[in-house]
């Protein structure tokens, strides 16, 4: 089972540590787990921390937690987001859907309604990972092949990936991100190799790449 990082923010303390408490998180496929007090905090956490999954309270002090959602969909764009809300806000649900957030968990939190709604968030972090893990093998073999090219990487491979055909700048990085997984894991000596290979691949020229 792919395990996972989840941070939880939340400002009512017995909310926070019931919630701690009251979930098997490891049968769950979560691994790890950070706790915020607020969205500030909980932003800075999630600097470092990086999570897959946010359980987030919607009112919080210093930062909401819509703002948070957004901040942390900016340091990992595939965060699944989960709400914990007592304040059915028309203003606040329109943010959230905006988000494509995951779930919404009513207060006072019933833990098998969390349990379930978490359920939902790891299988579809499941399913992020699974797709990532198949485009890099597409990727990969595409440009092993002893007679790669642009046009072929424009033709068969970026429509598979519902990459534009064009603008090979970013498509260079978009490239990098599913063959480095998370380009800030790959130690900055080795980018250029990936790089080089890829620009000169973009810039029509031919060219063998050997991925170990």
């Amino acid at each position: 089972m792919t395990m996972y990082k989840l941070l939880l923010a939340e400002d009512e303390t017995a909310a926070r540590e019931g919630i701690l408490a009251g979930i098997p998180w490891e049968k769950l496929g979560i691994e790890k787990i950070e706790t915020a007090k607020n969205g500030a905090i909980a932003l800075e956490t999630a600097q470092n921390f990086r999570p897959d999954i946010l359980l987030t309270d919607i009112k919080m002090p210093r930062m909401d937690g819509i703002k948070l959602a957004e901040a942390v969909r900016q340091i990992n764009p595939d965060c699944s987001i989960l709400i914990l809300s007592g304040y059915p806000e028309v203003d606040y649900l329109k943010s959230a859907i905006s988000l494509q957030v995951v779930d919404f968990v009513e207060k006072p939190v019933q833990l098998s309604v969390l349990e379930t709604r978490i359920q939902n968030a790891v299988a579809a972090q499941d399913s992020i990972r699974e797709k990532a893990r198949l485009q890099k093998l597409e990727l990969a073999s595409a440009l092993s092949h002893p007679f790669c090219s642009a046009e072929r990487i424009r033709q068969s491979v970026c429509p598979l990936f519902g990459l534009p055909t064009s603008g090979p700048i970013l498509v260079r990085v978009r490239f990098l991100r599913i063959l480095t997984e998370d380009c800030s894991n790959v130690p900055e000596a080795e980018l250029p190799t990936y790089e080089q290979k890829i620009e000169n691949l973009l810039c029509g020229q031919p060219v063998a790449v050997g991925l170990c």
